[in-house]
């Protein structure tokens, strides 16, 4: 596993809110591919299976944290799905 560029980074952060925005209008969210603009290694490694454990804060409060401990999804799909279920799913 290669350490991802901040540019990367910034990327499923903002992915991460995208898929929160879904989730607060209700609408499905299918995270798109990553960005042209990103180096090719950034790429694959968004693309590959990852675990992630999403943890949302609001003002300065811990709001919601959920993770998969699975290697089976894309790491941008697994962001964007613990994103939405640290929102709606964590008590």
């Amino acid at each position: 596993m290669l350490p991802l560029s901040n540019a990367a980074r910034y990327w499923l952060l903002d992915l991460a809110r995208q898929s929160l925005q879904a989730a607060a209008q209700g609408e499905s969210f299918d995270p798109p591919p990553p960005p042209s603009h990103l180096p090719p290694s950034d790429c694959a490694e968004l693309e590959r299976p990852r675990a992630a454990f999403v943890t949302l804060h609001r003002q300065g409060h811990l709001r919601g944290c959920v993770g998969n401990s699975a290697f089976d999804t894309p790491l941008t799909q697994v962001v964007a799905d613990m994103a939405r279920s640290a929102a709606l799913e964590d008590s």
